[in-house]
């Protein structure tokens, strides 16, 4: 008598199947971490020079006859209004977050002259906690290059 060939899988075969799942997920872990940190630093690239764009073009327009600027610390991004972050106009500040894992150094404030719009010019380094970094240069025209 002969036994009818049974269809399905083995204990063998899904123990294997999750083994190869198992082992591509551990090997994309490393590109997606690294895809998602170059995102994370790449926003608050676009946020900082968004906020210095914005603080230029507010000092060249005169908004309320005063000089605007943007100083970066740790985590924050502040737009001011007034010649310099320490004698700001608080009521006026208008804030952005970003990763508390991106270090930022060199200069840390500008102020753009009214009308003018001109600054002392500068660079800032963004550097994430994976090491990944990423520049941001201001020239005293006020030209953003990153």
């Amino acid at each position: 008598m002969r036994h009818a060939a049974r269809a399905g899988f083995t204990m063998i075969d899904a123990m294997i199947a999750i083994a190869i799942v198992a082992i591509l997920g551990a090997a994309i872990m490393p590109l997606t971490h690294g895809y998602f940190t170059r995102g994370k630093l790449n926003a608050t690239t676009r946020d900082i020079v968004s906020a210095l764009r914005y603080a230029q073009a507010q000092s060249q327009a005169g908004v309320d006859g005063e000089a605007w600027g943007v100083n970066v610390a740790s985590g924050v991004i502040t737009i001011f209004r007034g010649a310099s972050y320490a004698v700001r106009d608080s009521v006026y500040d208008q804030t952005v977050s970003f990763p508390m894992d991106t270090v930022v150094t060199g200069t840390a404030e500008y102020t753009f002259d009214e009308q003018s719009g001109r600054t002392t010019g500068g660079a800032l380094l963004l550097t994430t906690s994976a090491g990944i970094t990423q520049s941001i240069d201001v020239n005293t025209f006020g030209t953003v290059e990153y």
